[in-house]
């Protein structure tokens, strides 16, 4: 599991769609398709039901979204912290 394939399940999701994510996401839908159906089978479970008109978050994937987005958050503020870090480095004066 990345969080490339989070980032992705996530955003299909919001998007209720898999060719819709992938516009979205700038990739094949295929891409997209394949990253999550590796997630499931990384993890036993599947995450969407698959239909013609879309996608529909299985249970399962529903817990999985909310935990990924928990996660890309996280990953969000520690890039930040990361950045406002270095800035306050930048602005110390030399010893």
């Amino acid at each position: 599991m990345n969080l490339e394939q989070l980032g992705y399940a996530v955003e299909v999701a919001k998007a209720r769609s898999f060719s819709a994510a992938s516009k979205r996401l700038f990739l094949s839908q295929s891409a997209v398709s394949q990253a999550v159906m590796n997630l499931e089978e990384e993890l036993g479970v599947k995450l969407y039901l698959r239909t013609k008109s879309g996608a529909s978050v299985t249970p399962e994937g529903s817990l999985l979204i909310a935990k990924a987005e928990e996660i890309l958050n996280k990953v969000d503020e520690l890039k930040l912290a990361a950045r406002r870090q270095q800035g306050a480095n930048a602005a110390e004066p030399a010893e």
